[in-house]
């Protein structure tokens, strides 16, 4: 699973509702996985109290209705639970784990987990991790169940897809007409440069520059972001080659693509990516 998610979802579950902003998720899209140290201090700092299943499965199904990351796009749009249970298979194979916790609900022990990361935990502080996990490992599946019934319905999947696009996902953000339609720019022409954008818009490059700051991202990490999510449709809902798909969505061969998609996804292949949705 995608542990950049997860930390979100308790972040949000213990300190206020909504999902976040943008900027996080064009972050997530391009850097999906961190190590799961982090994630277990997530674990210890949240608030017990608070957190509560209810609300970290909320947090996690507006988190995944707006995941522009890879394994993101192939979870909101999956057919078959085997999606869900290669991409869970992926990560425990990885190692990248609080503990392994098998798509049946069989576990490992949390001590080793705890031991291997070399944190001087207390009872109090393991026994919250554990707690915690636990609503993470339900609150997951609650979530992918609910959309995996969603994705039945051909239309709704359908549309779905569309609004899986960042530009699509800056007009839900309510982020501006600018970032949405640079964003849309970058879909249709993902080799192109911000210059071109800029000329293209007849937006003056100093303002795209400031808009930018303002919201707290860089129009290239934009570009990048819009040049990802359509190689990821490509590979994840089409049988065209890797190299064809990088050079349609910018990139300079097949293993740039190869170079961005693992980095993204925490270690996944284009090959394995497209093999979470077709066979």
């Amino acid at each position: 699973m995608s542990y950049h998610l997860a930390m979100r979802s308790l972040q949000l579950s213990c300190l206020t509702p909504g999902v976040g902003s943008f900027v996080d998720c064009i972050e997530h899209s391009l850097a999906g996985e961190h190590p799961a140290w982090k994630l277990q201090l997530q674990m210890q700092a949240s608030n017990s109290y608070r957190l509560t299943l209810g609300s970290v499965t909320d947090r996690l199904g507006e988190l995944l209705a707006v995941d522009l990351n890879p394994v993101g796009h192939a979870f909101r749009l999956a057919t078959n639970d085997l999606t869900y249970r290669r991409a869970w298979g992926f990560y425990n194979e990885r190692g990248n784990v609080v503990s392994k916790i098998g798509y049946d609900g069989s576990r490992q022990l949390d001590e080793a987990a705890l031991r291997e990361t070399n944190l001087q935990a207390t009872k109090a502080e393991k026994i919250i991790v554990a707690a915690s996990h636990e609503k993470l490992f339900s609150s997951y599946h609650n979530v992918l169940l609910t959309q995996l019934h969603k994705n039945q319905n051909l239309v709704t999947r359908g549309r779905k897809l569309e609004d899986s696009r960042v530009s699509a996902v800056a007009r839900i953000f309510g982020v501006g007409q600018l970032i949405a339609e640079l964003s849309e720019f970058f879909e249709e022409f993902p080799a192109a440069k911000v210059s071109h954008a800029c000329k293209k818009l007849s937006v003056h490059p100093r303002l795209v520059e400031r808009r930018m700051n303002e919201l707290g991202i860089t129009a290239v990490k934009l570009k990048r972001a819009c040049m990802l999510s359509l190689a990821t449709h490509q590979i994840l809902w089409s049988n065209r080659s890797f190299s064809e798909i990088a050079t349609n969505c910018g990139y300079t061969h097949g293993a740039h693509l190869s170079r961005v998609v693992f980095f993204a996804t925490g270690g996944m292949t284009p090959s394995f990516l497209r093999s979470l949705t077709q066979g």
